[in-house]
């Protein structure tokens, strides 16, 4: 198991000044290598450059199953998308095992577990996958809706507490490769998130080493990600980039035998277990899109 992340410092960003293009082939080569290749641009041109500060963030994880799939198990099988199409896709299948599981009113919870590790402190690391899978087909826009109303349901504690080893006669997830690339600043806005933002009202003096110290704020910020889940485990990667500027109930049980066919959109989230560290999360709707 591998898991890594970094923040880029002002001294790989400090020729804003002097020359913005280098600046930018700079980062684009540090996150591909902190992710492994898995993301290769995360300022492209049309992104602008500018003085006084930039930061960039680059996350990598890479786990192996603690129980793999079998490679010769993997079958094609229908996977229903939010529009009502039905695609083929390749799936991971396990047949009769024990795992980690809850059934609850709205949706199904599977944890699998990657290999333990050890941090760069040298305490052990046990990273997890949670699967989180409507009952409805199509029931992943009100599953996400429960969950932004009660954010306390999606806590990797609150999901635990719900967990029993239980026996199932089969799980199946599908092979999935996908990116992802975003405005985060629009998206933490729209949460109600303005303040780095305001020209007028962020505050980075405490940051930012600059005289005078006038009206510095975040005016850029971009992310982006990238996952890939297969028989051996699931490799990840995301990178942000900021510019900042001037101016369930417990008592719930799981029939004796039962299935989790992730055969319709579902959410993951992968998660350390040790600290509840969240250190991805997503939607698949496409898995191969």
């Amino acid at each position: 198991m591998e898991f890594c992340t970094q923040i880029a410092t002002q001294s790989i960003l400090n020729e804003m000044n002097k020359n913005a293009d280098k600046v930018r082939e700079n980062v684009n080569l540090w996150v591909e290598k902190e992710t492994r290749g898995l993301i290769k641009e995360i300022l492209p041109k049309t992104v602008e450059l500018a003085p006084p500060l930039s930061l960039a963030n680059a996350l990598y994880f890479r786990g192996s199953w603690e129980d793999p799939f079998m490679a010769w198990k993997t079958k094609h099988k229908k996977f229903h998308i939010l529009n009502r199409e039905i695609i083929d896709v390749p799936f991971l299948n396990s047949y009769d095992v024990y795992r980690s599981y809850a059934s609850l009113d709205d949706f199904k919870v599977l944890k699998l577990p990657y290999e333990r590790g050890i941090g760069d402190d040298g305490k052990p690391l046990q990273f997890s996958m949670y699967l989180l899978l409507p009952h409805d087909t199509y029931g992943l826009k009100d599953m996400v809706k429960k969950f932004n109303s009660d954010p306390e349901l999606l806590a990797p504690k609150s999901l635990s507490n719900h967990l029993r080893k239980v026996e199932l006669s089969r799980v199946s997830i599908p092979k999935m490769k996908f990116s992802y690339g975003v405005d985060a600043k629009e998206l933490l806005e729209d949460q109600g998130l303005t303040l780095p933002f305001s020209v007028n009202d962020a505050d980075f003096s405490n940051m930012v080493n600059v005289n005078p110290v006038t009206n510095v704020y975040v005016n850029i910020m971009v992310h982006k990600s990238c996952i890939e889940v297969n028989e051996e485990g699931t490799e990840a990667a995301a990178a942000t980039f900021a510019r900042i500027a001037f101016g369930f109930d417990p008592d719930c049980e799981p029939t004796p035998v039962s299935t989790f066919v992730a055969d319709h959109p579902f959410m993951f989230m992968i998660v350390e277990e040790f600290s509840n560290l969240v250190v991805s999360t997503g939607a698949v709707l496409d898995p191969q899109n």
